[in-house]
């Protein structure tokens, strides 16, 4: 090493792009050297299912929904009416929304995408969600000054990340972008795994209880009894739908949203099926 006071070291599979040596002082010249830090991506292809809402016209959807046999004639009986309301709600969204599959490319966060960068981008997808629906111009104009300002705001945090002053801290965030990312390792429980524990554990249960003296319970008077329900109005079932969050499962025939949006036609179906339950039966669905 006789002699080589100013040297740039790199890994045997990061190759410096240049090197220059500047002025020289008593003892020392700087140097610049040019590194490619860009590591491979390692991205992970999703395979979802989903629907084409962009494309779903809620004025076809209502218009089959008239034509259906749930708003024409409701079935009077609990089972037929629960089993209508839900099939004809299936049918009409995988009518006017099919499920498709697509695949979604899943990349891990860059470095720089901090706190102050995650409420701008999702300011920009509200906004653009809100032009995409409406399609006013003063929608548009709102949603490109947001898109101009993430444009602007995330190259600032790339460009940032290493104008800190400190060589320790410059150091860290070097080595964490020459770093492969590190994937988390994967439960070693499966859903089946849970739901076999909690099966396992009734079944134990209930082995365990079999020869039990049955339990003893005490009658006793009460001052008022419930015999009778009063009626549901369309109104309250409106006033409810207004209140309801948007959240659903896969279980529902149609998201929340939808139900919601078209509340002024079905709320009339609901409240049948509230009131389909004063028989004291409910459907096996």
């Amino acid at each position: 090493m006789t002699n080589l006071l100013d040297v740039v070291i790199t890994r045997s599979d990061v190759a410096a792009c240049f090197v220059r040596v500047g002025l020289t002082w008593p003892d020392h010249s700087w140097i610049v050297a040019g590194l490619d830090l860009l590591m491979p991506q390692d991205h992970t292809t999703v395979v979802q299912t989903t629907r084409g809402w962009r494309s779903f016209n809620f004025d076809a959807f209502i218009s089959d929904l008239h034509e259906s046999t749930l708003l024409s004639e409701p079935p009077t009986d609990v089972d037929y009416l629960f089993d209508c309301y839900h099939r004809t709600l299936e049918t009409l969204v995988d009518l006017h929304a099919p499920l498709k599959t697509v695949q979604v490319r899943a990349d891990h966060t860059a470095r720089w995408f901090d706190a102050e960068c995650k409420p701008v981008k999702r300011e920009t997808r509200k906004l653009e969600r809100r032009h995409r629906k409406y399609g006013t111009t003063v929608n548009r104009l709102a949603w490109r000054e947001q898109l101009s300002r993430q444009r602007k705001t995330v190259p600032e945090k790339a460009e940032g990340i290493l104008s800190n002053a400190n060589t320790k801290a410059n150091w860290s965030k070097v080595k964490a972008l020459m770093s492969p990312p590190v994937v988390a390792n994967a439960s070693p429980f499966s859903a089946d795994d849970c739901a076999k524990h909690f099966v396992d554990k009734v079944a134990k249960i209930r082995a365990s209880t079999a020869n039990a003296p049955p339990p003893v319970i005490t009658l006793r008077l009460v001052s008022s009894v419930l015999s009778s329900f009063h009626a549901v109005t369309v109104k309250e079932v409106t006033d409810l739908l207004a209140k309801l969050p948007g959240k659903h499962c896969c279980l529902d025939p149609a998201p929340t949203w939808l139900v919601k949006k078209a509340a002024a036609d079905l709320a009339p179906v609901l409240s049948l099926l509230c009131n389909a339950l004063k028989s004291s039966r409910l459907p096996e669905s």
